[in-house]
């Protein structure tokens, strides 16, 4: 955008700042550092062709940054936001207008609203849509700080509300704009207020003050509140009588200090503080009898919980909910600050690994879902900060890759998921901080490009998916940080062979996610090829035991045909050892590894596997499918298998017993069998 080794530079927090997508194309602001500096509005498709310039909004002869650049939070709504065919926008030009629009086009980028008359801006922020109109904070010099609406049109921009009413101070200051049942919420003042776009339907809600931490629950918005005795949780749904508070935890004056308030399905979690426990994991549904403390994690007054409602400030902080299961770092004060998830029962409030085993904590950070697992960056005490992932279970939490082997640190930043996988910026000692691409297992994870060649650091940053592409700031070390751009296709897809258009992708993606494959080559994984008996007892075994299973040696001695050095006699042997096979033969004991598994085999196998080596499923009925009749050896494990929905069958009303597995069939077997998660 800015030939030169300074390039643009741009500002923003993550998940929220001068950039938005808005019909599969991506806006922001740029402006340059030397002189003379410029603010600009950019928008692109992602080709070079597609990029452009809308307007030059401010020119300055100074390199020092003319306009204003707001801050914001994981909680604040980004100042641009769509209004009908529009893109709204807070943009000084230093003259007279901070308030500006655009369709897309040069001619369409306008100002819209000088806000406060003059050079000085109106620091428009938290632009908020509701409704055909857009709410947001201003300020000038009359009101100060206040609520402003616009319908996107200069006649239709002006002050809303003064809610703080008294001419001259510095204003009232809305913030944690939410919207919730055809209204805005908003702390403004001290206080909580609703609006509806009007200024007649604008009105504070409760007697309290300090709302803070806003969080929507079932057509509720929970917070954190005083009223005179204390900070307390509380709730509203819009209306003066639905403003109440929801339970003193803390009796009397003292306050519990909610924090941290997130909703994981019908319940929200929360960190509060009261005397005989510390500040421990509680829950709400929104009402009285529906809120109590999960568990006291660290028993007696410690605090288990590090976090308050204003780390949300800082992203590499934030906790995270896949499904109604929240996960969330607690020191229960013998494992140091660890990894625990919460179902909202005590029983089911457990610790899920202690990464740095002992006292000492691992100190996760930038806890993130993807692909219903919850990638977060630690410190295990003997591989440094590096990626790591967790379905819930002890087996299934475990490192990704030692990006910078050895105690070093890769430190990873910036997680960003992105479907079933996450990017972010990591350095390997090798390349700088660069991107990285991960779906959970080695074979996900890998450098998406060297941006800054060498040792340089890219530090790509704020990344935002929109179209086909997603886009991302980065230094490439020659033009300094500028827009770039990579299809989003490739960072979904971990096989060539696979792509996202290929009937089993998700179960396939599913598996290597679950790193209980690593593909037949390099980027392959070869859908087509039929699944060897050796490679069938490789696969089950993963499956039950978790990726990082390692069998025992092999003694060579189980089957005539499956020598110690075989490279599956570990993995067969431990298969034969937990009564899942018998072989293919008794006299002599043989295994037949290279012979193709067949469906009718494929389903003796995964049952056992799923219900333990002496199951016996119930007598067939030869009704299921018309090429497995009762008498057939293994109806009764076809049919079970059709029953417990692991398999439709390889046509309507045919299940092909004698046909071999193939390996894109063999990943829909494993994931439903296993019940893996799908991206």
């Amino acid at each position: 955008l800015n030939p030169g080794p300074q390039g643009s530079i741009f500002f923003g927090a993550s998940g929220s700042d001068r950039r938005a997508v808005a019909g599969g194309r991506w806006y922001f602001r740029a402006f340059t550092t030397i002189s003379p500096s410029t603010l600009e509005v950019w928008t692109t498709d992602g080709t070079p062709a597609g990029t452009s310039i809308l307007r030059t909004i401010h020119a300055s002869a100074s390199a020092v940054e003319p306009f204003y650049f707001p801050f914001f939070n994981l909680r604040t709504p980004s100042p641009m936001a769509s209004l009908g065919g529009s893109l709204v926008l807070q943009a000084s030009d230093g003259i007279a207008s901070d308030l500006w629009k655009t369709d897309g086009t040069a001619a369409g980028t306008v100002p819209l609203a000088d806000i406060y008359p003059g050079p000085t801006s109106g620091r428009p922020q938290e632009l908020t849509a509701l409704g055909g109109s857009m709410l947001f904070q201003a300020t000038e010099e009359t009101h100060g700080g206040e609520l402003w609406a616009t319908d996107g049109t200069a006649a239709g921009t002006g002050l809303l509300a003064d809610l703080d009413n008294s001419p001259g101070t510095p204003g009232s200051f809305p913030e944690e704009l939410t919207r919730l049942n055809g209204l805005i919420l908003f702390r403004a003042g001290a206080r909580l207020w609703k609006s509806d776009g009007t200024a007649a339907g604008t009105e504070a809600l409760g007697d309290f003050s300090d709302p803070v931490g806003l969080e929507r629950l079932d057509g509720t918005v929970l917070f954190a509140g005083r009223d005179g005795e204390g900070e307390e949780l509380w709730r509203s749904d819009g209306t003066p009588e639905g403003t109440l508070l929801v339970k003193d935890i803390a009796s009397g004056p003292a306050s519990s200090s909610p924090g941290q308030i997130t909703a994981a399905g019908s319940l929200a979690f929360f960190s509060a503080v009261e005397a005989a426990t510390g500040r421990e994991l509680w829950k709400t549904d929104g009402t009285y009898e529906g809120t109590a403390l999960v568990k006291d994690i660290r028993p007696g007054p410690g605090d288990s919980i590090r976090l308050t409602w204003d780390s949300a400030a800082r992203p590499e902080d934030r906790l995270v909910a896949v499904g109604a299961t929240f996960f969330f770092p607690a020191d229960d004060g013998a494992a140091g600050e660890e990894l625990w998830k919460s179902d909202g029962t005590a029983a089911g409030t457990v610790l899920v690994r202690d990464v740095f085993p002992g006292p000492r904590s691992s100190e996760i950070r930038w806890l993130i879902a993807a692909g219903g697992r919850v990638f977060f960056v630690a410190d295990d005490g003997v591989h440094g900060r590096e990626l790591w992932v967790s379905d819930g279970t002890p087996a299934g939490t475990r490192l990704v890759l030692d990006f910078l082997p050895g105690p070093g640190s890769s430190v990873p930043q910036d997680l960003f998921a992105l479907g079933h996988a996450v990017l972010f910026s990591a350095t390997d000692g090798v390349h700088g901080r660069e991107l990285w691409r991960s779906t959970g297992a080695p074979v996900g994870t890998w450098l998406v490009q060297d941006i800054a060649p060498g040792p340089l650091p890219a530090s790509p940053m704020y990344f935002t998916p929109a179209g086909a592409n997603v886009y991302f700031f980065a230094n490439d070390g020659a033009t300094g940080f500028e827009l770039w751009a990579v299809p989003q296709a490739p960072l979904l897809t971990t096989f060539a062979d696979v792509p996202a258009a290929h009937w089993a992708w998700s179960y396939v993606e599913a598996l290597a996610a679950g790193g209980l494959t690593d593909g037949c080559a390099p980027g392959l994984y070869c859908p087509s090829q039929t699944v060897t008996r050796a490679e069938m007892a490789t696969f089950i075994i993963r499956s039950i035991h978790g990726p990082g299973f390692v069998p025992p040696p092999a003694t060579g001695t189980v089957f005539q045909d499956v020598p110690a050095g075989f490279w599956a006699a570990p993995w067969i042997e431990r298969f034969a050892a937990d009564g899942f096979t018998s072989g293919c033969s008794a006299t002599p004991p043989l295994f037949c590894p290279e012979t193709p598994v067949s469906r009718a085999q494929m389903a003796v196998f995964l049952l056992r596997a799923r219900h333990g080596a002496s199951y016996v499923p119930p007598p067939a009925t030869g009704t299921v499918f018309q090429d497995v009749p009762a008498g057939y050896w293994a109806a009764a494990w076809i049919e079970r298998l059709a029953a417990e929905a692991i398999t439709a069958g390889c046509a309507p009303n045919l299940y092909c017993p004698e046909n071999p597995v193939v390996r894109d069939a063999m990943a829909v077997f494993l994931v439903r069998a296993f019940n893996l998660p799908l991206p």
